[in-house]
């Protein structure tokens, strides 16, 4: 029984070095979700507004124009040519047409909406960060920050089929959430 005891605790130790480094990244994962993950609300948005892109990119006025809620987005291409984007809804599952017209220069913009992604943060282990943050022109400042953490449990190259492991912050909205709630932030 004692040489049976032996080995399974040799397997299990084993099996624990093994994993350390999993072991070891999901507890700094939870970490970081804890201190900095999640919604933060520093002010309101208003619905109908002027957004402006937050760079030269198409998916750069599409994004607040996926908000439902925003009048148009002033948008600068990678000429330098600039535009009012106003989003014309499709019947499902096509997504909208944009319309160009000249700026407005009589409507003002304003809200940003930002995007940071880090695939790999310096020094931790398969551990990224991704925020959206609505930014108000007027005042300078961020509104709203969601900040949600990524973490794959196993090297996917090392996986079946290169299968994704990844999981995310429990208590943060999902994007798509996101973009429901932050004009229902408002009233409350």
């Amino acid at each position: 029984m004692r040489g049976f005891l032996i080995k399974l605790g040799l397997i299990f130790g084993v099996v624990i070095i093994w994993f350390w480094p999993n072991i070891q990244g999901y507890y700094r994962f939870k970490q970081y979700c804890a201190r900095e993950g999640g919604l933060q609300v520093y002010g309101k948005v208003l619905p109908n507004q002027g957004w402006l892109a937050a760079g030269t990119d198409p998916y750069d006025y599409q994004i607040p124009l996926d908000l439902k809620q925003v009048a148009f987005v002033r948008y600068q291409d990678a000429t330098g040519a600039r535009f009012d984007v106003y989003a014309k809804p499709n019947p499902w599952p096509k997504g909208p047409d944009y319309i160009f017209k000249p700026v407005d220069v009589t409507k003002t913009v304003i809200y940003m909406r930002k995007y940071e992604f880090i695939r790999s943060i310096p020094n931790e282990l398969r551990l990224g960060r991704y925020r959206y943050e609505v930014f108000s022109t007027l005042e300078n400042r961020t509104l709203i920050s969601l900040t949600n953490f990524q973490y794959e449990e196993f090297e996917r190259d090392k996986t079946f089929l290169a299968a994704p492991s990844y999981v995310l912050c429990e208590r943060v909205p999902s994007p798509s959430k996101f973009s429901e709630i932050i004009f229902q932030l408002r009233n409350k």
